[in-house]
């Protein structure tokens, strides 16, 4: 390149672009330049849980988060023996691709069935899917106070399904005590799969099993759960308090390295 002497300079429609960093000792030519990861530093902003699932979504939505700056844990929910335990080997997994971009965050997993059955047997079923959020925000709750976390990600977006209506997603909110953050919440499902092939998570995510919020999911589920209505069906469960120990109890933790 520099023994062409002839060469011209073509500044409307280079065929080449090169670039040139001029330092204190010495400068750096370059005419390729490759995309960092963006966003800010793990560790610059506070600390969250994500509601991390074997889905698409959830594990897009923490690497989105963790662009901006925040160090994630994570929270799984499982229903064993009504869902098999490879669907929390499979979470496993997501977990620790996640973690290849920051100081290994740690998953906590929580059998959710008890919780699960007594909503089944007592409520409505339309707003079964709903019912389920509200409590596993109250069980994210007691893990941000107990491990100084400051906010809850899920991988939620907008009309996405039943539950992620408008309407819905406030109900939802509304069981929470500290930020809930949807970095999904505008996208469209293949822009979430472009960045979940991208990330590395998507091939895991499609391989087929069951999860949580399949369990006694109901035919017809509603899609205008307000706050009101829910408090009534949420009255009927009566105190609600010894089945939150005991699935806040039931917390496994699981250290999920990346692979080498």
């Amino acid at each position: 390149m520099f023994g062409a002497s002839r060469l011209k300079v073509d500044l409307t429609g280079a065929e080449v672009t090169i670039g040139v960093e001029v330092r204190d000792v010495n400068a750096m030519v370059y005419y390729t330049s490759y995309n960092g990861a963006g966003g800010l530093p793990v560790g610059s902003n506070s600390p969250v849980l994500a509601l991390l699932s074997g889905g698409i979504d959830s594990p897009v939505a923490c690497k989105m988060i963790m662009n901006r700056g925040c160090h994630v844990d994570y929270l799984t929910f499982h229903s064993y023996p009504y869902t098999p335990m490879e669907s929390l080997d499979k979470v496993k997994r997501l977990a620790a691709i996640l973690n290849k971009h920051q100081k290994p965050g740690t998953l906590y997993a929580c059998n959710f069935s008890e919780i699960q059955k007594k909503i089944r047997d007592t409520c409505n079923p339309k707003f079964r899917t709903v019912l389920y959020r509200r409590y596993m925000m109250r069980i994210a709750n007691m893990l941000c106070y107990r491990k100084h976390l400051y906010g809850i990600v899920t991988g939620e977006s907008v009309g996405q399904v039943a539950s992620q209506t408008v309407i819905n997603l406030g109900t939802i909110n509304n069981a929470a005590e500290f930020v809930v953050i949807r970095p999904l919440c505008g996208l469209d499902k293949l822009e979430t799969i472009r960045r979940a092939e991208e990330l590395g998570t998507f091939q895991t995510s499609i391989e087929p099993q069951p999860d949580s919020c399949t369990v006694f999911a109901p035919p017809s589920p509603s899609v205008a759960a307000k706050i009101p209505r829910i408090e009534e069906e949420e009255a009927l469960l009566g105190d609600m308090r010894e089945l939150l120990d005991q699935a806040y109890s039931s917390l496994e933790v699981c250290v999920c390295l990346p692979e080498e």
